[in-house]
């Protein structure tokens, strides 16, 4: 269902829309960015997993700065960047920061707290442009002036996660503080199930899905630096975002 690319690659494809498409009327775009807890388990102080290594992860604060949200036009021209990047799919990944925040159906996120774990947020904007759009872009990235810090309770300005929290090797009981702290950014291109035209205007519904216990898929911290650590679990969380579409 995904298809992601190096969002310096991406820079280079072009995302020309149809010029044939004429919007008979505005189309309103609702976000939805939810979680799935499969697999987690909550507890009096946070939630905890245990992942593929059987290496347990125990949370007991923690915030995720989801920066942004982007819908991507399609492509209508075969460029050689555009082969270039069909031939490097399905790299899992594209570094973010550059995202083109002019677009229309650009939304802000938010700093959103881990523990307890909130539902998530939703967003509407209105596209009267003509686009045809494919895929969108899931921007993981340090918070600024554009988000609202206050609410958390340590300091999150230009900071994109923090954890706290233990982890505990297989078959151990030891309880081995962890500590995530980092400014590190990323993100993730993910097609549509289905393209969305603002020919016609309606109503559209676009759901970005995380994977919570993703977060920690093959993590050894015994093994890891703190930085790796760290950019392991950004990666992990885009990778495994998906999305789901409601409407018309």
């Amino acid at each position: 269902m995904k298809a992601a690319v190096w969002l310096s690659l991406a820079l280079l494809a072009g995302c020309d829309s149809d010029p044939d498409l004429q919007p008979e009327s505005d189309l309103s775009l609702r976000w939805k960015v939810d979680w799935d807890t499969t697999g987690v388990a909550t507890t009096s102080d946070g939630w905890e997993v245990t992942n593929n290594l059987g290496v347990t992860f125990h949370v007991t604060r923690g915030y995720l700065v989801t920066y942004g949200l982007q819908l991507r036009a399609c492509e209508t021209t075969a460029s050689t960047a555009s082969r270039i990047l069909d031939w490097l799919r399905p790299v899992p990944l594209a570094w973010a920061g550059h995202g083109g925040m002019g677009d229309q159906s650009y939304i802000y996120g938010l700093v959103e707290p881990l523990v307890p774990l909130t539902a998530g947020f939703e967003r509407t904007v209105v596209l009267p442009d003509e686009a045809s759009y494919c895929s969108i872009h899931y921007l993981v990235a340090r918070a600024d002036t554009n988000l609202d810090t206050s609410a958390a309770e340590v300091p999150m300005d230009r900071v994109t996660l923090h954890l706290d929290g233990w982890w505990s090797a297989a078959g151990s009981e030891t309880q081995t503080p962890l500590a995530i702290h980092t400014e590190l950014n990323t993100g993730s291109y993910i097609d549509l199930e289905r393209p969305i035209s603002t020919a016609g205007g309606g109503d559209e519904t676009v759901v970005v899905t995380r994977q919570l216990a993703a977060f920690f898929d093959d993590l050894d911290p015994a093994a890891l630096s703190e930085a790796r650590l760290a950019q392991s679990l950004l990666l992990n969380i885009a990778a495994a975002a998906t999305v789901t579409q409601l409407g018309r």
